[in-house]
């Protein structure tokens, strides 16, 4: 997920939509770019990020996927 507005002060509610054709599998979330918050997908929360780490990328196992529509807010 791209950071959606460079240079934003402030707090920001981001969302975007993953489209899965296949059967998931484990991945990861690369959050460079961002600052600091907490991500969810389909309504689990994934965990926090911060820029400084030692957290910047997520891990999403499998089974916290479906095959489709997955919607991943940030905040």
């Amino acid at each position: 997920m791209k950071s959606p507005v460079e240079g934003v002060r402030g707090p920001l509610v981001a969302k975007t939509t993953l489209h899965i054709d296949s059967s998931p599998c484990d991945t990861f979330l690369d959050m460079k770019g961002w600052n600091k918050g907490i991500v969810i997908v389909n309504n689990f929360n994934l965990g926090r990020y911060w820029k400084v780490g030692p957290t910047r990328t997520l891990y999403i196992p499998a089974p916290l996927l479906k095959q489709g529509q997955n919607e991943v807010p940030a905040i």
